[in-house]
């Protein structure tokens, strides 16, 4: 059953955005600062690899402890710089408190979003996505952010973020 519920949510996914390198004057969305990527040195027994090939068959109860390591390489990324709002990937509820709280948000009111994600029924890999469309939805956030993912190997990446509302160049 496992091997069911973990193949559905990570290999059945997809997703895309649009990206540009030119800010629009007066466009209203997301302007991509800066770029992280974070792979837990071994790391590789928390999410477990079937002998069928390249499907998740386990996610360990190691994986819920993992973001209270990515938190230190996450934080020294951001050097200090400000974080006003978080897309988190929602894969579990104490996941999704946990790197909030970290990057000293309010889980209870920034994780909403991510929260309603996932009882929606989304944690693939995809749900991140899901989580910033739901984030920008009626300029809920302004300045700026970041998006944290967290994938197998285990891995964790994200942007560094700056939203901008419709009409407020630069």
């Amino acid at each position: 059953m496992q091997d069911v519920r973990y193949g559905g949510r990570f290999g059945d996914s997809a997703g895309a955005a649009v990206v540009s390198a030119v800010e629009e004057a007066g466009a209203g969305g997301l302007v991509v600062e800066d770029v992280w990527e974070l792979v837990l040195p071994d790391s590789s027994r928390v999410w477990g690899r079937g002998a069928r090939g390249r499907h998740l068959v386990r996610l360990r109860e190691e994986a819920t402890t993992a973001p209270r390591r990515v938190m230190p390489n996450l934080t020294e990324w951001l050097d200090g710089r400000q974080v006003e709002w978080a897309a988190v990937h929602p894969v579990r509820p104490g996941i999704i408190s946990g790197t909030l709280t970290g990057l000293g948000l309010d889980a209870a009111t920034a994780g909403r979003h991510a929260r309603d994600s996932l009882t929606g029924g989304n944690p693939g890999g995809v749900a991140l996505l899901d989580v910033l469309a739901r984030t920008m939805t009626g300029g809920a956030v302004e300045g700026p952010g970041v998006a944290v993912a967290y994938g197998p190997g285990f891995t964790a990446a994200g942007p560094y973020l700056r939203a901008v509302r419709s009409g407020a160049a630069g």
